[in-house]
C-alpha cells in the first residue's frame, strides 16, 4: 500500500475498505467461492490483497462522488453483493 493514489482521499478509501473487509468476514459469505478460492490459492495474504482490489475498483468507478456517508455505504453495499454474486 506504499505510495497509494487515493482518487477519493483517504477517509472514502478507508471506509470503502472497512465494509470491504466486514462483508468478506461476515460469517454469511464463508462460503463464498470467490473468497475461498483466494484464500486457497493465496493464504490470508491473498484474502488480504482481495479486499485492497475490491476497495481501489469501488473508488476508481467512484471516483470524485460526493455522496453522503449513508450514500456511501448504500453503494459499497450493492456494490459488493453484486461484486460477489455466486454465477
Amino acid at each position: 500500500m506504499e505510495n497509494k493514489n487515493f482518487v477519493n482521499g483517504f477517509q472514502s478509501w478507508m471506509r470503502t475498505y472497512f465494509e470491504t473487509v466486514s462483508y468478506i468476514t461476515h460469517i454469511d459469505n464463508g462460503n463464498n467461492p470467490i473468497i475461498n478460492e483466494r484464500y486457497k490459492k493465496e493464504g490470508y495474504e491473498g484474502v488480504y490483497r482481495l479486499a485492497e482490489e475490491i476497495t481501489d475498483e469501488f473508488e476508481s468507478i467512484n471516483k470524485d462522488k460526493n455522496w453522503k456517508i449513508d450514500e456511501h455505504f448504500e453503494e459499497i453495499q450493492l456494490f459488493l453483493l453484486l461484486k460477489f454474486k455466486v454465477k
